[in-house]
């Protein structure tokens, strides 16, 4: 119904190196249509110095049925490696061009799966990832 929505996600130990998928269905549930914008990204470190990371989104949909099963249901922990490409997103699955922002009607459901990869930090440290997604009614 409009506002902005966020997911905190915390990890302890990482390392440089450490990399981590994260999949997110948006469906509208309301009676409007609703204006999706790109997710923001947001890293911090624990100590807070020297963590850099690269990340890539990919955006598929709108889905109207359960065909989104097979971007987001479909994917689990034993196939994920095979199945998201960092450069690609989903192997052999286009994404939808413009990206974000896009309008949901109702009942209807877009997936985001945003690759995050740890470039720079200390040898183990602790990190808190927050993806922000803002939506308004379109």
């Amino acid at each position: 119904m409009g506002g902005t929505y966020t997911l905190r996600i915390s990890i302890d130990p990482v390392f440089p190196g450490f990399d981590v998928w994260i999949g997110l269905m948006l469906h509208n549930q309301g009676i409007l249509p609703e204006r999706v914008y790109p997710p923001i990204f947001t890293i911090t470190g624990k100590p807070p110095n020297g963590v850099s990371y690269e990340s890539s989104s990919f955006t598929y949909g709108i889905f109207s049925g359960g065909d989104f099963t097979d971007y987001y249901a479909g994917i689990n922990r034993k196939n994920f490696r095979k199945v998201l490409d960092p450069s690609k997103g989903i192997v052999g699955k286009t994404t939808i061009d413009p990206p974000l922002p896009r309008v949901i009607e109702p009942c209807n459901k877009l997936v985001i799966w945003t690759y995050l990869k740890l470039i720079d930090g200390p040898s183990e440290f602790t990190v808190q990832i927050e993806i922000a997604v803002h939506t308004e009614f379109a």
